[in-house]
């Protein structure tokens, strides 16, 4: 029973997870017959909305988010409200069972790191990963499927798989950046000019997902473990009418650090980016967060944009060997790549 601390659930008898996801409906139905039996946190939108999100059907996380709150009460006789609820799917309370749920080797050298970025940032695959016994296939992507991690097509199986394989499968240092323009730096100058180049569209500039993966990757690899890197975050506010204004903020660092980070390409819409941070009016204005950056990923500087003590804009070189980089108000800087 998922009241007496059972789960997650451990699947490393079975081939891959996917064979255990849920519908929508089918995930809605689990957790509304065991919620409505935890009395604090009947009627939860956001809560509930969020973990659905978070699992993408996977039984074994929608069950620790709900055990999760089961766990906090008995142990610390403790009635969450939704927001600290929603703080707790942040931190180490929610991930502290989640490896049960993804079974796999978490050792990678940096050439099967490589490959499944490489896979990762491709997209969608045409031809299936075979994850079967015997398989031929790149073994770190078949670890991955067999885990549940990744799908057959390449891509990971829910959100929460996504934090767990960033989090999880990179060395990661013992001390982080002290401010969020330290990370921001930190990030960009251990990016690959070369793996910028190789993913460019058609316009001769990576699209913003590429950039989203990227700045996943590097994130993690400047902070230490017990800082979680929480990418494409639900968020939840309500405007003067009590209307429930939902959003999704691109990364979430969190821990003591609670940075928040947005991310756009070439000014789009900018002033919708800054306006999400209005601390009356805007989307992301519950979070918590104690600092921010709108991050701006433009190509060669020609003309320096709008200052704006909110907005850090990268002027990338065609070739990607140089950024130049205005971090709020401040003077431009240079930072050298490595190919």
């Amino acid at each position: 029973m998922i009241s007496q601390g059972t789960t997650p659930y451990t699947f490393a008898e079975y081939p891959h997870t996917l064979d255990l996801k849920l519908t929508r409906e089918e995930g809605e139905a689990l957790y509304d017959g065991y919620v409505n039996d935890i009395f604090f946190a009947k009627g939860w939108i956001g809560f509930k909305d969020t973990l659905l999100r978070l699992s993408g059907g996977h039984v074994g996380v929608l069950s620790g988010g709900i055990s999760m709150l089961h766990r906090i009460f008995s142990e610390q006789g403790k009635k969450l409200s939704e927001s600290e609820a929603l703080d707790a799917l942040r931190d180490h309370r929610f991930r502290v069972n989640l490896n049960r749920c993804f079974p796999c080797n978490k050792q990678m050298n940096e050439k099967q790191r490589m490959t499944v970025t490489e896979n990762i940032l491709n997209g969608s695959r045409p031809n299936p990963i075979n994850a079967a016994q015997g398989s031929i296939d790149e073994p770190a992507l078949v670890q991955l499927v067999r885990a549940g991690v990744l799908i057959s097509t390449g891509t990971f199986s829910c959100l929460v798989a996504q934090w767990l394989y960033f989090n999880s499968f990179y060395n990661r240092p013992t001390e982080g950046p002290t401010s969020i323009e330290e990370l921001i730096f930190k990030a960009v100058k251990s990016m690959s000019a070369l793996r910028l180049r190789q993913s460019c569209d058609s316009g001769n500039f990576p699209k913003e997902a590429v950039f989203q993966q990227l700045f996943n990757e590097a994130f993690t690899m400047q902070l230490p473990p017990s800082v979680a890197v929480c990418p494409e975050l639900n968020t939840f506010a309500k405007d003067t009418n009590g209307k429930v204004l939902s959003g999704e903020l691109d990364f979430f660092i969190g821990d003591d650090k609670r940075w928040a980070v947005e991310l756009l390409r070439n000014g789009d819409k900018i002033n919708e980016h800054v306006q999400r941070f209005d601390l009356n009016e805007g989307k992301y204005r519950c979070v918590g967060y104690k600092d921010y950056l709108v991050v701006d990923c433009r190509g060669p500087l020609t003309r320096q944009m709008e200052t704006m003590y909110d907005r850090c804009t990268l002027y990338f070189a065609q070739d990607f060997r140089k950024v130049e980089c205005k971090m709020r108000e401040g003077t431009l800087v240079k930072i050298l790549l490595r190919d």
